[in-house]
């Protein structure tokens, strides 16, 4: 991707290989190992209403996204 060009973080999952987004969900499947949750919508649900999991979730997806996929993340 060329200097100052900007892609959402939803685009540029979606334009992952299927390997990246393995090793991403594999990243954030430790981060939210010990809730026991199995159930996707069940999963959604409790992020949207826990921070504190919503935030080290979001964090690991911009970890990946920076560390191993050498992008800019900007607010």
């Amino acid at each position: 991707m060329k200097k100052d060009t900007f892609k959402p973080i939803s685009e540029v999952i979606n334009d992952m290989s299927h390997d990246q987004r393995e090793e991403l969900a594999a990243s954030v499947k430790n981060v939210t190992a010990g809730l026991r949750i199995e159930d996707a919508a069940l999963l959604l649900q409790f992020l949207l209403n826990n921070q504190t999991t919503r935030e080290a979730v979001l964090r690991e997806v911009f970890e990946y996204i920076q560390k191993d996929m050498k992008l800019e993340i900007v607010d």
